[in-house]
């Protein structure tokens, strides 16, 4: 068979978008919805377990004893995740999901975490470094005792 430039210019018009649908498509950034995978940790980098994590107004999933989750459809581009436990502060991240194989990291700080920083900077005298401490620790844990007395003596 003998192909002349016609032809051969035909082929490429027709082959070259088939084959960048193709290349897209199974790329890994390719996609509307999947799965983010994460892992939440706590304040001394240990896996946390039990957390509640949810993106937009999706379902929430539960971490597993190994702090990992997976969020099912979750949408390509800016998407906000909001993770959740007794005993630890909230986190809201906005996060751009380019890429199904991208893992998120949250880390998570204790009420004892924000305390130990509060003691420290009051310690030092300096109220002004110990607040936002304080602060933190009375949205954790709002009916901690200690924590209430360091927000009665940051107040002062």
């Amino acid at each position: 068979m003998r192909w002349n430039v016609g032809s051969l210019a035909l082929l490429a018009t027709l082959a070259l978008p088939a084959m960048t649908g193709c290349l897209t498509a199974g790329a890994p950034g390719g996609f509307d919805r999947a799965r983010l995978f994460g892992i939440v940790f706590d304040d001394q980098r240990r896996p946390l377990a039990w957390v509640e994590v949810r993106h937009g107004g999706g379902r929430s999933v539960m971490t597993d004893i190994s702090g990992r989750f997976v969020l099912d459809e979750v949408p390509r581009g800016p998407v906000t995740i909001t993770a959740s436990r007794p005993g630890y502060g909230r986190v809201v991240t906005e996060v751009t999901f380019t890429n199904r194989t991208q893992v998120l990291y949250i880390r998570m700080h204790s009420a004892a975490f924000h305390l130990e920083l509060a003691e420290a900077a009051l310690g030092a005298g300096d109220t002004a470094e110990a607040a936002p401490h304080v602060s933190r620790a009375l949205e954790t844990a709002p009916d901690d005792d200690e924590v209430r007395y360091l927000a009665a003596v940051v107040a002062l």
